[in-house]
């Protein structure tokens, strides 16, 4: 984050093997005066630009050899998205590492069979976008990485508000190697995680 009023400085965040770094920069646009953010990817071979859509916040989380760069953010504080990319020598390439834990959440919750349901709401949702939060918090090896999907804590979910799962998802392909209730993913990621996490309760379902 930085204040309008205040001059940005660079943050940095480099590759575990120290030849790569991902930087955000922020440009200060003269008209509006806010310093609107830049992410760039710096490789031994080349510069390149990380586009994705508007985020405030974003937590970086390098593979441990290198290879992948998980991206963690929102746009507002009230939502959570992740972007995963994979390095190679042509630059950064988009993975999907978010659909079949999505997938996974939308038949476990489904959203019109919840506890006071908005039944507009909840028709909106399908599997071609994803609406619940996902975070990387990260990495059981050089191609799998952790994730946390949860149902946005908002009662218009009605009674599968704020269910979460855990996922250690197979990459590049996103197939999903180990799916876990939130009582195993706190067991066995809550050492990863810079928050404690709480089991939420279960969830309750049209009668």
């Amino acid at each position: 984050m930085c204040d309008e009023r205040r001059t940005c400085r660079p943050v940095s965040v480099r590759s575990p093997d120290g030849t790569m770094q991902v930087r955000r920069d922020f440009n200060r646009d003269s008209e509006s005066h806010l310093n609107i953010p830049e992410m760039t990817l710096f490789t031994p071979k080349s510069t390149w630009d990380l586009s994705f859509p508007f985020w405030v916040e974003i937590d970086v989380l390098w593979s441990p050899d290198s290879g992948f760069i998980a991206l963690s953010g929102n746009p507002s504080g009230n939502s959570n998205a992740v972007e995963v990319f994979r390095i190679s020598d042509s630059g950064p390439v988009k993975v999907d590492a978010v659909r079949e834990p999505y997938r996974d959440m939308l038949h476990r919750f489904p959203p019109c069979r919840a506890e006071n349901a908005d039944p507009k709401f909840c028709k909106k949702f399908s599997e071609d976008e994803v609406n619940f939060n996902f975070a990387a918090v990260a990495w059981a090896d050089a191609h799998t990485v952790v994730l946390m999907g949860e149902v946005p804590c908002s009662s218009s979910m009605g009674g599968i508000m704020c269910q979460v799962m855990g996922y250690e998802v197979e990459l590049p392909s996103g197939k999903i190697e180990r799916t876990m209730t939130a009582r195993e993913f706190k067991a066995r990621w809550q050492h990863s995680m810079p928050w404690r996490f709480t089991i939420p309760e279960a969830p309750e379902w049209q009668q």
